[in-house]
């Protein structure tokens, strides 16, 4: 449990199960409505064709979610937090482990 401090404050200032429910919701209802790609790959996977329509399919598919996680964040949780905790992640994962050792030995 010990790894998961910054983890689970990262999560809690995305906004936490709200968050998750919004994008859920979102990507849900963008599927249903067709404001997702469903065609068939038709062309060969490995052809540049191929790849730009798996690339298309799948930038479709996660549009909605990407909008319901961006409106989560705004609505229930605190995006300059969650910035702050992004941008710092590396300095404050050696600050945690710098404090559990400390407490340990």
């Amino acid at each position: 449990m010990k790894g998961f401090l910054l983890l689970r404050r990262q999560f809690e200032a995305a906004g936490g199960i709200n968050t998750l429910f919004m994008m859920t919701f979102c990507g849900v209802g963008g599927s249903v409505f067709g404001l997702r790609s469903t065609t068939p790959l038709v062309r060969p996977l490995a052809s540049t064709a191929g790849l730009a329509s798996l690339a298309r399919n799948t930038v479709t598919a996660g549009g909605p979610a990407l909008v319901g996680l961006a409106m989560g964040i705004c609505y229930f949780g605190n995006p300059s937090e969650l910035k702050n905790l992004l941008w710092n992640a590396r300095t404050y994962s050696r600050e945690i482990r710098a404090v559990q050792k400390e407490h340990y030995y």
